[in-house]
Order: structure tokens, then sequence, then C-alpha cells
């Protein structure tokens, strides 16, 4: 998987007003760790917690874990205090977390594909949900960006985080149908 980042890495100016009606602001690591983008999106997460937006942040890859630094991602995690940090099984065990968030991040949620997913705060595991129905496929590209796409809306409207993985497992299997990281519209 190519992740170029193309010019967004150059992006540096981020208007207050586009976090107005804001409720989420997720962050992927990739936005975290290149060029200009790094800064500008550590600024926006810092503004968006500040004006009491769900904050969360997702390891991304492997390969840009070992690339920034497992060590160098965890202290930008404590500069940063996100409400959530989202991994999966591999990215999890390489930042070494087991049953606990890093410092400074009030909720790790680890997902394994067909696998039970997993929310932790600093009490231990609060939640293990496995997906409602296995199966096949197509392809994988997507799934765990769509895990967040159902997990964090309803984790931030007060669902219960049982509720919350479910709701982040039934985004993910959508994906799953057909090749790319898309679905169809839902009828």
């Amino acid at each position: 998987m190519l992740t170029d980042r193309g010019s967004a890495v150059e992006l540096d100016v981020i208007d207050d007003t586009w976090l107005d009606g804001v409720n989420v602001l997720h962050l992927p690591a990739y936005s975290l760790t290149a060029g200009r983008l790094a800064e500008t999106s550590a600024g926006v997460a810092r503004r968006a917690r500040a004006a009491g937006v769900l904050t969360s942040v997702d390891a991304s890859s492997i390969a840009v874990l070992e690339a920034y630094g497992s060590m160098r991602f965890l202290a930008l995690l404590v500069d940063l205090q996100p409400d959530v940090l989202l991994t999966n099984d591999d990215e999890a065990r390489l930042l070494d977390l087991r049953d606990r968030p890093p410092d400074g991040v009030g909720l790790l949620v680890v997902h394994r594909g067909r696998g039970a997913a997993t929310a932790a705060d600093f009490s231990g595991t609060l939640a293990t949900v496995s997906p409602a129905t296995l199966r096949d496929a197509a392809d994988t590209t997507g799934a765990g960006d769509a895990f967040a796409a159902g997990f964090l809306p309803a984790l931030q409207q007060g669902v219960a985080i049982d509720r919350a993985l479910a709701a982040g497992h039934a985004c993910a299997a959508r994906t799953l149908d057909g090749p790319g990281a898309s679905v169809e519209p839902v009828p």
C-alpha cells in the first residue's frame, strides 16, 4: 500500500472555523509524522481538544510507526492527550500496549479484523466484542478506517463501549465485500 500524502504534507494553516460543528476529530499517524502537516495536525488536535471535541489518533501502520519511532510516537501521544488511540493487534504489539492505554491517552481500542476488538482505559479492559458475523473478505483495505468511522461517533454520542465496538465492527464489515476502500450506499 503506497501512502503518499502528496501536497498535504505542506498544509500549515487551519482556520479555527473549520472546527465549527465538529464533534469528533480523528487523525491518522500519517498526518502527525510528516512535513508541515505534522505540526498543523498536532495544533488542530490541541485546539479541538480544548474545545471539547472527542479526539482520536489511529496508529496507521507498522511502517509509519517504525519510521517515526515507537518511543517518539508514544511521546507525541503524551503531548496531544487524545481521548482515543486506535490500533490493530500488530501496532499495539509494536507499541508494547497490552491491556491499558499509553500515557496521555484516555482509551485504547485494539481492533483485530475477524477477532474481537477490545477497549481499555487505565483500570484495564472495559469491553471485548467480536464481529457479529464472520465471512471471507474480498479486500480488507479500509476496514480499520471504517471501524473507526463506526466506533467514534457512537462513543461520542454516549453509547456504551461494547455497543460502540459493535458499531465499529458493523461499519468495517460493510467494506469487506468489494475491492478497495469503498462501500455500497445503504439502501
